[in-house]
Formats: structure tokens, C-alpha cells, sequence
């Protein structure tokens, strides 16, 4: 849960399969994770870092040309992560 200790939902890309349409997400990044799904990236999860960590999100392989022109880069979260097309993207 975000530092102040507050959510706010985030309506996901209209193009995930799981079907859910919005997420709560720490209220400190909601807007720029909304912003990305807005542009088409796939998110799965994202973190504020608590006040101790980076902000962070786990997004899609498929989405690397959007983030490329957003200006992020994409990390190996892990390798189990990678092999799967999940990669991490610092906030």
C-alpha cells in the first residue's frame, strides 16, 4: 500500500484478456499508470516503493514500442519474468 496510505483505482488497457476493468493502485502513481494504459501499455502490477524502494511496474514485452516513446526503459525483473515477456519499468 502507497506511503500515505491511500488507493486509487486505475482503469486498465481495454486490450488485457483477464477482463478486469479497473485496479486499485498506490494513489502516489495511479496517474502515471493510468497513463500508460491509456496509451495502450499492458501493466500487471506496480509498486510506490513504499517510501523505501523505487516506483516501479511489471508490463508487457509487446508494449516496448509505446514505453520506447514514452521515454522508459525496460529491465529484467527476473528470468523467470523475462522468459515470459514481463519486464520491469522504473517510474
Amino acid at each position: 500500500m502507497c506511503i500515505n496510505g491511500k488507493l486509487k483505482m486505475v482503469t486498465l488497457n481495454k486490450q488485457r484478456p483477464s477482463g478486469r476493468v479497473e485496479v486499485p493502485v498506490d494513489e502516489c502513481i495511479a496517474d502515471e499508470i493510468q497513463r500508460l494504459n491509456d496509451s495502450g501499455v499492458i501493466t500487471y502490477g506496480c509498486c510506490c516503493g513504499h517510501g523505501e524502494g523505487k516506483r516501479s511496474c511489471l508490463v508487457d514485452i509487446s508494449s516496448k514500442y509505446i514505453l520506447d516513446n514514452m521515454g522508459y526503459t525496460l529491465s529484467a525483473y527476473s528470468n523467470k519474468h523475462s522468459k515470459q515477456g514481463i519486464y520491469e519499468i522504473f517510474i
